[in-house]
């Protein structure tokens, strides 16, 4: 729960989507890094990886686009 405390607070504290933007992508790499050991098995077929990786990487990264303010800086 800390990480979201942080994350939320870093979102409003400089009033800009930057900080917020960096925290997303590390979020949706950490997912991606803790389940790279299963995509390169070669048990899973393309089909189950394509699902896998909509469903975790993609809604992480949409999640984080409801919350995002849009500067010149992005």
């Amino acid at each position: 729960m800390t990480s979201l405390k942080y994350w939320v607070a870093t979102m409003y504290k400089g009033g800009t989507s930057t900080a917020s933007f960096r925290i997303e992508i590390a979020m949706e790499t950490a997912v991606m890094i803790r389940l790279s050991r299963l995509y390169i098995s070669s048990y899973i077929n393309f089909q189950t990886y394509y699902r896998d990786y909509m469903s975790i990487a993609v809604s992480t990264l949409l999640f984080g686009l409801q919350n995002w303010t849009l500067t010149i800086q992005l």
